[in-house]
């Protein structure tokens, strides 16, 4: 299976994944922006359930393809905007779900409707491609002209957990570093 580059590919973010799973007792991955599905099947290496979700089609077959040909079936496939598919999950979930926040497409930047879906005060977020200060070696994105950064994501953070508390990954163990926050309730 020639699998292509992909955000887990990360092994210090992996290991820091690994260890939040294990420490908070999660079950459920809710991933946003799966693309063609590789965090998607190693998510479903580490926990119960992988929700994955994303509004491109190909996206959601390519993704089918690569958990079928790893033999992975913890996983669950949405094809829906995903503000719109976490506000019908929110239910259904465990409050203890890692929320690993990647989509973005076109002109529509979905993040703060995402964070806005989620249950107050309940799981962790995980934003990948985010900046990180001091460490400008970290890629981050950039929608509209407007940088992925704390001071983008807090107020929606606040609204989720008044007294939340972020981390920043310092380093990644990839070929194409990129940012990492995890974001946990307090």
């Amino acid at each position: 299976m020639n699998v292509e580059p992909h955000a887990l590919q990360d092994t210090i973010m992996l290991a820091r994944l690994r260890e939040i799973i294990r420490e908070r007792n999660i079950s459920v991955v809710v991933e946003t922006g799966i693309d063609k599905g590789w965090s998607t099947v190693t998510f479903s290496l580490l926990v119960e359930l992988v929700i994955g979700i994303d509004i491109d089609l190909g996206a959601i077959g390519a993704s089918y393809c690569n958990l079928n040909n790893a033999e992975r079936d913890s996983a669950l496939l949405i094809l829906d905007n995903s503000p719109n598919a976490l506000r019908k999950l929110r239910p259904l979930l465990p409050l203890q779900t890692l929320y690993f926040l990647d989509a973005h497409w076109g002109a529509y930047w979905p993040l703060l409707d995402e964070i806005a879906a989620i249950k107050r005060g309940a799981g962790v977020i995980v934003f990948h491609d985010i900046f990180v200060p001091d460490h400008p070696e970290l890629g981050f994105d950039t929608y509209g002209g407007q940088r992925l950064d704390y001071e983008y994501v807090k107020p929606a953070l606040t609204k989720w957990s008044p007294t939340h508390r972020i981390e920043y990954n310092e380093r990644a163990d990839c070929p194409f570093p990129r940012g990492v926050a995890y974001v946990f309730p307090s």
